[in-house]
């Protein structure tokens, strides 16, 4: 009696899904960081002694995902690839988009030893822009100029950190600021070391080749 009473318990609580929701990734996330596929690459220049790197898109997915949960009722639409370069600038980069609902995440994860070009976390919010929160903040613009080269709608993110005060209280400060226009991705980043000593560095985009 007690394995029939277990098992039915089982069943009434697990009910089938027979039309998931569908969470779709938001204009935003898209047209900034997934637009570009395989084959795309940037070629980047670290503006203290002129070094440079190029980093090419490759492993390039778009897929629907169900989550682990089994109590939940919907399906998320994902985007995934990877940022490779030679190891100068950036060695590797495994990008996540994940749709949320109302948002999107964006994460550019470090896979390697010295990457500070692609290594940072953000959120979306479907047609209305970047999400403000305690890692991120940004401001829109009109157009911005790199490398002679000027670029419409541009936003220019402040990633940010945690880190401990003196009296203890945990704060968020920049530490990378990047400016991102959409079908390019990454124009310009500025690394802002959190540590005493760390030099300040800016990474401007010389030339790319995308493709759609």
């Amino acid at each position: 009696m007690y394995f029939l009473l277990t098992g039915l318990i089982g069943l009434t609580s697990c009910k089938p899904c027979r039309s998931p929701e569908h969470k779709r990734l938001g204009p935003e996330s898209l047209t900034y960081f997934g637009s570009q596929k395989n084959g795309s690459w940037w070629v980047f220049e670290r503006k203290s002694d002129r070094a440079r790197d190029s980093v090419y898109l490759t492993n390039y997915s778009r897929q629907t995902e169900r989550p682990i949960d089994i109590n939940v009722c919907y399906d998320l639409e994902a985007v995934r690839y990877q940022l490779v370069g030679k190891g100068v600038l950036c060695q590797r980069s495994i990008v996540t988009i994940d749709a949320r609902g109302s948002i999107d995440q964006v994460n550019f994860v470090d896979n390697g030893i010295n990457n500070p070009l692609f290594y940072f976390s953000l959120y979306t919010a479907n047609n209305q822009g970047f999400e403000r929160g305690p890692y991120a903040d940004f401001e829109r613009l009109t157009s911005y100029t790199v490398n002679g080269v000027s670029y419409p709608n541009v936003t220019k993110v402040y990633a940010k950190a945690p880190q401990y005060n003196r009296s203890g209280a945990m704060t968020y400060v920049v530490w990378r600021t990047l400016y991102i226009t959409p079908e390019v991705g990454l124009i310009r980043a500025e690394y802002i070391p959190t540590s005493q000593g760390g030099v300040r560095e800016t990474y401007d985009l010389i030339k790319y080749s995308i493709v759609h």
